[in-house]
């Protein structure tokens, strides 16, 4: 007999007989009680150990003490320690089994002025945590604008630094004098109005990782002197193509034109620049007050005067 529709009446109906047989079996009662029991007191004790843990010494780490925050030589070594000191969370001990402790520990770092990034924070039983830590490096030297004549550093994000951090003596620290740059610097930690320190600041990146002239790089890294931006955006001389010029410590200038940052539009590829450098690098002892134009592909262009 067809019954049509199986909802309404019959389905209550089926569903109460199955839940009747169910009842009238007391093994399947007894094996479900057994099992939430089961999972009951494993998750009590798993639950104690954890709260036990977190007040165990065994379980706890002081980050004052991990040997990767040593590891970058040209940042005094007090740096770190007056800024986990007076830091209230990363001067204090904490435990492995602390909640949201990675976490934590990656945003207390990233607020630190002279912390670039903190690329992972992982843990590892019983006491260890692993971690990179990325420190801003300076770039440049900004010289002061108008008659303000003090320089300041920023690292390649256009962000200020306190020079008190960096430790200069390592030798490890290649820096470009920027001038050009319009309006006061900001406070340290902040990042310049002015995008030509930016614009700079990857102009000196590309230089300082000249890779394809490993033996000469640092070499001509120290012969470039200043970063001008003057006419960055073609803010002083709107019919003027060139952007950026390097000069050199002979006084020879080279028009660099864009920064790598702002796109190249029709100018050579950066590697192609620096391979220009490195012939004017070559020439630079030879020639006293040149001028060069690498802009453009296959083009070299060289004058006296």
């Amino acid at each position: 007999m067809h019954r049509g529709n199986s909802s309404g009446p019959w389905r209550l109906s089926g569903a109460f007989h199955r839940a009747t047989e169910f009842v009238c079996q007391p093994q399947k009662i007894i094996l479900v009680a057994l099992l939430l029991a089961t999972v009951g007191f494993g998750f009590y004790t798993v639950r104690r150990i954890w709260n036990h843990g977190k007040y165990t010494v065994a379980f706890q780490f002081n980050l004052t003490q991990l040997p990767s925050l040593r590891g970058h030589r040209w940042i005094h070594p007090e740096v770190f320690a007056a800024a986990f000191d007076s830091d209230p969370y990363l001067s204090q001990s904490h435990s492995i089994f602390e909640s949201d402790v990675t976490r934590h520990i990656s945003e207390a770092l990233t607020a630190i002025p002279w912390v670039e990034r903190v690329p992972y924070v992982r843990k590892s039983m019983p006491n260890r945590i692993e971690l990179d830590l990325v420190p801003r490096e300076p770039l440049v030297r900004v010289r002061g604008y108008g008659t303000n004549f003090d320089s300041y550093l920023a690292d390649r994000a256009g962000v200020r630094l306190d020079k008190s951090f960096y430790d200069f003596s390592t030798g490890e620290l290649i820096l470009f004098e920027v001038i050009g740059v319009t309006g006061p610097p900001p406070p340290i930690g902040q990042r310049w109005a002015d995008d030509a320190v930016r614009g700079a600041a990857a102009v000196a990146n590309a230089l300082k990782g000249w890779s394809q002239y490993e033996k000469t790089a640092r070499i001509y890294g120290n012969e470039i002197y200043v970063i001008d931006v003057s006419n960055y955006r073609r803010r002083r001389n709107p019919q003027e193509t060139n952007e950026i010029t390097l000069i050199t410590r002979h006084g020879n200038r080279v028009r660099w034109g864009r920064a790598p940052s702002e796109g190249l539009a029709l100018e050579s590829p950066v590697a192609e620049k620096l391979a220009w450098l490195y012939r004017i690098y070559r020439l630079d002892n030879a020639r006293k007050r040149s001028r060069y134009d690498i802009r453009y592909s296959g083009r070299f262009a060289a004058a006296r005067g």
